[in-house]
């Protein structure tokens, strides 16, 4: 059977099938707009500019995971009217909601626990995040950053490390399973999100499920899950000083913490649910569908 519709999940896929969508497929055609393919390939790479364009021209929708996003695209559009935002979903049940306990208050031999979690590549910002540490390191906190995952960027952080001083203070578990992550969850005192660009993060929204006070830069679309001193802190990007400033916060006032992760839960389970995000592609696809039935 034909189907009704054709949704390439990502653009530069989409991007790749030029041809084969302008001869006209026997569909209604979608294409999501994610993160990199749309706010770096153009900058490298100028043929991926003119075949966005000339995508965004030939499909009938376009999905954007942010506001954001939306903005990041408008310069390759010919017709807003295709754009519409749907938020990234997270499955809560999946994960395990929990307290934090603030070990370190009670216990001066238990390390404040910071963690990040993505890719070793430079959206994530880890080098401004190391930055930041090093100065955490300074004040004489005592504490451990976990970095989970792998990339390209793991000499570069290495090195960081070692030049730095920081051999005893972070530790690069490499690429883990989803269950050592949601173990490590559990055990963080904070989430850093320190990157440059973003879509919206997955990695935050599986923090904020299991209930991890989040630090984030205005990357992307994470002011759209994040607002200030109400559901975490949100600073802006390329700045240690920053950052080192908001895990010292989240130290200093354990309380506050909790408040924001509170409010960061209800927020998720408000705005970032599977059911709310079915709905709003069900809502799509059927619309335009409609659009287009015989009469």
């Amino acid at each position: 059977d034909n189907p009704d519709v054709i949704h390439f999940s990502f653009s530069g896929i989409a991007a790749e099938f030029n041809q084969v969508i302008g001869i006209g497929l026997p569909a209604k055609v979608f294409v999501s707009c994610r993160g990199s393919a749309e706010k770096i390939r153009p900058l490298t790479d100028s043929s991926r500019a003119d075949k966005l364009m000339k995508v965004f021209s030939l499909v009938d929708k376009i999905h954007c995971v942010s506001d954001d996003m939306r903005h990041t695209i408008s310069p390759f559009l010919s017709d807003e009217s295709k754009v519409f935002i749907n938020y990234p979903s997270m499955d809560t049940s999946k994960f395990k909601y929990a307290r934090r306990r603030f070990l370190y208050l009670n216990n001066k031999e238990i390390p404040y626990k910071i963690l990040s979690t993505g890719r070793l590549h430079f959206q994530k910002g880890y080098v401004h995040a190391l930055g930041a540490i090093k100065l955490l390191k300074d004040s004489g906190l005592f504490f451990e950053y976990h970095i989970c995952g792998g990339g390209p960027e793991e000499g570069l952080l290495r090195y960081m490390i070692q030049e730095l001083g920081l051999q005893d203070s972070v530790i690069l578990h490499g690429k883990v399973s989803s269950k050592t992550v949601q173990e490590l969850l559990l055990e963080a005192d904070a989430f850093l999100l320190p990157s440059i660009y973003e879509g919206i993060a997955n990695a935050a929204l599986e923090a904020i499920a299991t209930g991890v006070p989040i630090l984030t830069t205005t990357a992307g679309g994470m002011a759209e899950v994040i607002e200030n001193k109400v559901n975490g802190l949100i600073v802006e990007r390329f700045s240690s000083e920053e950052l080192y400033k908001g895990l010292k916060y989240l130290h200093d006032y354990p309380s506050e913490a909790q408040r924001y992760a509170e409010e960061a839960r209800d927020t998720l389970t408000k705005r970032f649910t599977l059911e709310r995000q079915i709905e709003v592609f069900d809502f799509e696809y059927q619309t335009i569908l409609e659009k287009t039935s015989p009469i």
